[in-house]
């Protein structure tokens, strides 16, 4: 698609946080109580994607007011620093494939990859903005994990891929490990999938999360 808006929710938690972060969840399975929730009546986290005639990948965050526009592929690969405005936005386009990661390219014994191609197999450059209105730092709501589950479901869908909910959890937990931040599961669960909703997993490497809706009446 030409640009593609996606806007979440940020989650409370009702119970059973931390047993959703490794390594408690792979050694005894972790289960989770939360709700998916507006704040006064809005979606606040959204990720914006357009497509750019310039050969470019631009990267901008309305809350701090940063924008770049990178021609150098090598920049785009660092996502390490937590100072670095453009962290999560580096991170996303490394895990979902559009930016290589610099070590398979390695492995693969060929020349460092160019930013020019990726341009050329995308078609032209592209804009990736992130957007959390009225939240805090370190409020509690999940915010930084839903914000990188906006970026994996808008990127998926500028792309024309078709992804699972569980597809788009794992990739926010890679997502964290790319970034060196670590994180559970719970957070994109709770932003990701609507409403009040009991989830689980059993022990092992692979977290394979069960998502059970609960149907409460209004009253």
């Amino acid at each position: 698609e030409q640009e593609v808006v996606v806007r979440l929710p940020v989650r409370v938690n009702f119970g059973g946080g931390w047993s959703d972060t490794p390594p408690y969840c792979n050694e005894h399975g972790g289960t989770v109580l939360n709700g998916a929730v507006k704040l006064n009546g809005i979606l606040p986290v959204a990720v914006t994607l357009r497509h750019l005639d310039k050969h470019c990948i631009a990267l901008s965050s309305t809350d701090s007011g940063a924008y770049r526009e990178f021609t150098d592929i090598r920049e785009l690969q660092s996502c390490h620093d937590p100072f670095d405005p453009f962290a999560l936005h580096k991170a996303a386009l490394l895990t979902c494939g559009i930016i290589p990661m610099p070590q398979r390219e390695e492995a693969k014994g060929g020349s460092r990859a160019i930013l020019e191609d990726v341009l050329e197999r995308l078609g032209g450059g592209l804009y990736l903005n992130t957007e959390v209105t009225g939240i805090p730092r370190g409020s509690g709501l999940g915010t930084s994990s839903i914000l990188a589950g906006a970026c994996v479901k808008g990127i998926f869908q500028y792309m024309g891929r078709e992804a699972t909910e569980n597809d788009m959890y794992s990739y926010v937990l890679c997502m964290e490990q790319v970034m060196s931040t670590g994180g559970g599961w719970q957070d994109q669960v709770g932003g990701l999938t609507d409403g009040i909703k009991l989830a689980h997993t059993r022990p092992g490497l692979l977290q394979e999360i069960q998502v059970d809706h609960l149907e409460i009446p209004k009253a």
